[in-house]
């Protein structure tokens, strides 16, 4: 299975025989993942960061990580429900 390149360097996915993509991101922008801490502030708008909402890739949706479900009162937050990238569970950070 040879990999779909996406619209970004970022990111890199794989469609899966059953449909599902398989998304690995290599060389991905910092500025896009979940910080300045491991508790994910600049996902958070109270916290005074901008937040960080999508991770563009159209292959084949595009945005494949912002949804209606994040999206409460027109404002759209982690708390509502996400998924967010951060390099915290790596030992060397």
């Amino acid at each position: 299975m040879e990999p779909v390149y996406s619209g970004t360097p970022q990111t890199r996915a794989v469609t899966n025989p059953d449909g599902t993509l398989t998304i690995t991101f290599d060389d991905f922008d910092s500025g896009m993942l979940a910080g300045p801490t491991s508790a994910g502030e600049n996902l958070y708008s109270y916290q005074g960061y901008p937040q960080v909402t999508t991770i563009y890739d159209n292959t084949p949706e595009e945005y494949l990580f912002l949804s209606m479900f994040n999206t409460v009162g027109g404002s759209t937050e982690y708390s509502s429900g996400g998924i967010a990238l951060s390099n915290w569970n790596i030992r060397s950070n």
